[in-house]
């Protein structure tokens, strides 16, 4: 039987064009596995919310919406509440890992550093610190695109093992110390750096490899 994942779409534009980069992700194990969108706005509804906690497995997108804004934490309020009551694997990319870590307390804000662009369409290499389950090998090519990160605190630490960090953001790969979580700032499924896109499809396959 296939694996099912529940994509929640965290964006309000460019939709088709995000769902089309995971559609690209996952087309080669679909044998294994089948995903359906769900718009963030939705899965309030009790309908939506049966189908998302009947999946395996939840991926979590990006945005273009700050968490940083009191607003914007109100209204993934209904997505938080999911990420609350579900027992499975979940996989946060950029946005989505910043919306696991406010499930805990944990803010974000804007980078440390007077340049906001520096970790903005930017390709990296993160070496890690420790062995990670979604990662083989000791390092990975992350393709960057955000002005935000997690804001690290000590307490941080008591609920997420912090896997791999940038010059500039601490937070940058993560799972949380007693549930599936696991979280990315940077984006697996981003085609702008071919190797790097490679390693996220890959990463992304590990995550599915876990359901």
């Amino acid at each position: 039987m296939k694996k099912r994942i529940a994509i929640i779409d965290n964006f309000d534009k460019e939709n088709e064009k995000f769902k089309t980069r995971f559609d690209n992700t996952l087309k080669d194990i679909s044998n294994i596995v089948s995903w359906n969108y769900f718009h963030y706005s939705s899965v309030g509804e009790s309908a939506i919310i049966e189908k998302i906690m009947n999946c395996d497995g939840i991926i979590l997108t990006g945005s273009y919406n700050m968490l940083s804004e009191e607003s914007t934490v109100q209204k993934y309020a209904s997505v938080t509440k999911i990420l609350h009551d579900y027992s499975k694997p979940v996989f946060g990319i950029c946005f989505g890992h910043q919306l696991i870590a406010s499930l805990y307390g944990f803010v974000t804000g804007p980078l440390n550093h007077p340049d906001d662009d520096i970790e903005d369409e930017k390709t990296l290499l993160l070496n890690l610190f420790s062995p990670y389950d979604l990662i083989k090998g000791d390092s990975i090519l992350a393709y960057e695109t955000h002005h935000q990160e997690v804001k690290y605190v000590p307490e941080y630490e008591n609920e997420f093992k912090i896997f791999a960090s940038s010059e500039v953001c601490k937070i940058q790969l993560v799972k949380h110390k007693n549930r599936p979580l696991y979280g990315a700032q940077f984006h697996p499924e981003n085609p702008s750096n071919p190797e790097a896109l490679k390693q996220g499809i890959e990463m992304i396959h590990n995550f599915i490899a876990l359901l």
